[in-house]
């Protein structure tokens, strides 16, 4: 009897631990496409949107996870993965749209471009081709995010970090 019981609880934790671990972001499948946009205003901010594919529907919480830099890249390409939370049981297996959008307030010196991976591969954008806005365009970009993807927040806060912040 006592042998049940501690197996019981090894199986409890084993099902806790296994249903803790679900629930931490993963990349999605593939990125699709990566724009950048200048946001005229001062000091400039640079707006990233990410389309991407996740392998099955009811991926929850997308974001660009911008990788640490011990000193800012040689390139100039700062990296990003796209994650988002898995869906719990069993789902479909269906390839499908997820975005994202993330706003660095502060422009580090030096960017030339971003790169957002995937699971499957990456793709970039360089700051070259971004599209001017100006504020009053962004904030219908953000409307029309939020509209277009209900229950879900535009993701307009982060910033760059390096290891010297």
């Amino acid at each position: 009897m006592h042998n049940l019981t501690l197996s019981v609880f090894v199986l409890a934790g084993m099902l806790v631990a296994s249903t803790a671990q679900a629930q931490k972001p993963e990349k999605i499948y593939s990125v699709e496409e990566v724009s950048l946009y200048l946001l005229k205003s001062e000091p400039p901010k640079l707006l990233i949107v990410a389309k991407g594919k996740s392998a099955t529907p009811n991926w929850t919480n997308p974001t660009l996870k911008a990788v640490v830099y011990v000193q800012p890249p040689e390139d100039g390409i700062y990296d990003y993965d796209f994650i988002a939370r898995k869906p719990k049981g069993i789902v479909a297996q269906v390839i499908t749209d997820i975005d994202t959008t993330i706003l660095l307030r502060e422009i580090p010196e030096g960017l030339k471009g971003i790169r957002v991976h995937a699971s499957d591969n990456a793709k970039e954008a360089l700051l070259s081709t971004a599209k001017e806005v100006k504020a009053k365009a962004f904030r219908e970009m953000v409307q029309k995010y939020r509209k277009a993807n209900p229950g879900k927040k535009a993701r307009p806060k982060a910033k760059a970090k390096t290891a010297e912040e």
